[in-house]
Parts: C-alpha cells; sequence; structure tokens
C-alpha cells in the first residue's frame, strides 16, 4: 500500500514541476508579446522605481537628466530580467528533471538545452511582434541566466546534502 502511495506522489509530483515549468514558460512568452511600446514603459517604470529607491533625489534632478539616467540603466534591467527570468526556468527545469531516474549530467545538459531551445524560439517569436525584434545576445544572456540557475541548483543541492548525508 505504501508502494502505490508513494508512486501517486512521485506522479503528482512530476506533473507539478512540469506544470512549474511551462506556466514560467507562458510567463516569459507573455512578456514577449508585448508590443514594444508597452515593454519600454513597463520596463522603463520599473527601472524609474529602482532609481528613485536607490536615490531619493533622482526626482529633483532635471528632466532632461531624468531621462538620460533611466534611459542608461534601463538596458541594464532589461537584461538583468532576462537573467533572472531564465535563472529560474532552469532551477524549474532541473526539478522536473529530478523526477527521472538518469545521470545528474544527462540532467544539466538537459536542463540547458531546454532553456536554449526555449530562449532561441522566443527571440523568434519576437520577430513578429511589433516594435520588438530578435537579438542574438539576448539569447547569451538568457544562456547565461540558466547556466547561472543550473549552478545555484547544483550548490543548493550540494548544500542540502552536506546537511543531510544520510538522504
Amino acid at each position: 500500500m505504501d508502494a502505490i502511495v508513494d508512486i501517486k506522489k512521485s506522479k503528482f509530483k512530476r506533473i507539478f514541476l512540469w506544470v512549474l515549468v511551462v506556466v514560467w514558460m507562458i510567463c516569459i512568452f507573455s512578456f514577449s508579446s508585448q508590443h514594444g511600446d508597452k515593454s519600454l514603459n513597463t520596463s522603463m517604470g520599473l527601472t524609474e522605481k529602482l532609481v528613485t529607491f536607490v536615490y531619493p533625489q533622482f526626482k529633483e534632478l532635471p528632466q532632461e537628466q531624468q531621462a538620460s539616467v533611466l534611459d542608461k540603466i534601463d538596458n541594464i534591467v532589461r537584461k538583468a530580467a532576462h537573467t533572472f527570468a531564465y535563472f529560474l526556468l532552469a532551477i524549474f527545469v532541473m526539478l522536473a528533471l529530478g523526477t527521472y531516474n538518469i545521470k545528474f549530467k544527462i540532467k544539466v545538459l538537459l536542463s540547458l538545452a531546454i532553456n536554449i531551445v526555449y530562449a532561441s524560439s522566443d527571440e523568434i517569436h519576437q520577430a513578429f511582434v511589433p516594435g520588438r525584434g530578435p537579438l542574438v545576445t539576448d539569447v547569451l544572456i538568457d544562456t547565461a541566466g540558466a547556466i547561472l540557475g543550473i549552478l545555484m541548483f547544483i550548490l543548493l543541492k550540494k548544500m542540502y546534502f552536506s546537511i543531510n548525508p544520510g538522504l
């Protein structure tokens, strides 16, 4: 009876984790589907909030200087968002792949491949979104985020098993 319960739990866990992966991919896709102007306004709004939080006197600067600062920092914020999105996607994929009995190196390579393919397809998708376009540099940034996510997963896994050596 316990074996049946364990199988049901493991199937539920596998399905749940793959659903998490797909939901996150849909989130990435929805951000990529935003018209170029809307995407820019969203990131500029976030950038302005971050700059104001870090430098409260920002609003006292002349309008031209504010615009210049926002233009420079917004690109960093946009690329950080790419990195973070694929950082999380890689962790979610590693967790989902962890439900299979395959070698760890294969899981790492599969996760990286899934992330690269998805990042590439997402950039191709942007070619059809008004005001957007595909960028190879974004695929590279996404891939870097995925690599960081995989490395974080490995680090946390090692830490977990060093704390819980019997597992």
